[in-house]
């Protein structure tokens, strides 16, 4: 059995990108982010860099995954990505500002472990009109660095992030 600690909350209004700073540390090995009423200046995805040990945050090819995403108004796809200089879509903004139930879910393993390569599993839900959808993703940071944090940008450069509040927990395993 397992139980979740909240760590922070965070939630923020019209900025470009968000950083959550010294988060992970040595008292977890999981981490359970939850991204809720995320809106924007427009419809992107939230994409991903982490914070290391140094305070940095790391834009350089580190960052591999491989995506399912299900929307009602297209097909579904599935690609992967390799040496990317971020993870895309643990949360997706949506324009619309009446329409705030997008929504994403991510555990983060092993990231403060220096000899171990940090992975992930993200699950996020959004409604932008009168499509639905979904996308889900499996990770891996490749670089067996301490992660302390992470930032969050839009996929798009010119997003401006309207809403979105991100909260934190361990996962303290029983």
């Amino acid at each position: 059995m397992s139980s979740l600690v909240l760590l922070k909350k965070t939630t923020v209004e019209n900025c470009a990108k968000i950083q959550v700073v010294n988060i992970f540390n040595s008292d977890y090995d999981v981490y359970k982010l939850v991204f809720t009423n995320a809106t924007g200046t427009q419809s992107s995805g939230i994409n991903i860099r982490y914070i290391t040990d140094d305070g940095n945050v790391d834009s350089s090819s580190n960052y591999d995954q491989a995506l399912q995403d299900l929307r009602g108004n297209v097909d579904p796809a599935e690609y992967s990505e390799e040496n990317e200089t971020d993870f895309e879509g643990w949360a997706t903004t949506t324009y619309s500002n009446a329409n705030t139930n997008n929504a994403g879910t991510t555990y983060v393993f092993s990231p403060y472990n220096s000899s171990s390569y940090t992975f992930h599993s993200a699950h996020n839900i959004r409604a932008d009109g009168s499509s639905m959808g979904s996308e889900n993703s499996i990770g891996v940071y490749t670089q067996a660095n301490i992660v302390t944090g992470f930032e969050a940008r839009g996929g798009n450069a010119s997003l401006i992030i309207s809403s979105l509040t991100i909260k934190v927990y361990g996962v303290r395993s029983s």
